[in-house]
């Protein structure tokens, strides 16, 4: 889903969106609708589970990633999280990518892997111990 993309129209000629939102599930969804209702130019993309054991994202997911400035990879899966990350810093010219991590001891490797860390576990407890 490219909640930037209007229909009938070629990818090649357009510029790249701000944001792109890898995710397969309904977190991913919030923030890209979240991004968009905020005005910005939002490309979501569903990376579901590998089809095989290689761990390796398809490449036509991938290849979506050229351009834009912003990556969130926000999947169920700490270590696809990883994965999908350095992929999008190696590969492509991403000046930022900010990854989901569910488990806060993982929160120092995704740091030393230079990549910005969110700690989906603090940042739910924190929104629950606000509303008490």
């Amino acid at each position: 889903m490219s909640l930037s993309r209007p229909t009938g129209t070629d990818r090649a000629e357009e510029e790249p969106a701000d944001y792109c939102v890898l995710s397969g599930d309904s977190v991913g969804s919030e923030i890209a609708d979240r991004l968009h209702a905020d005005g910005h130019d939002v490309q979501l993309l569903d990376v579901g589970p590998p089809v095989d054991d290689s761990r390796e994202p398809q490449s036509p997911v991938v290849a979506e990633l050229d351009g834009v400035p912003t990556v969130v990879v926000a999947t169920r899966s700490d270590g696809r999280n990883l994965l999908l990350a350095q992929q999008a810093e190696t590969r492509f010219d991403v000046d930022r990518v900010l990854v989901l991590v569910h488990d806060p001891p993982r929160l120092e490797s995704f740091e030393a892997a230079g990549h910005e860390p969110v700690c989906a576990t603090t940042a739910l407890s924190d929104a629950v111990i606000d509303e008490l």
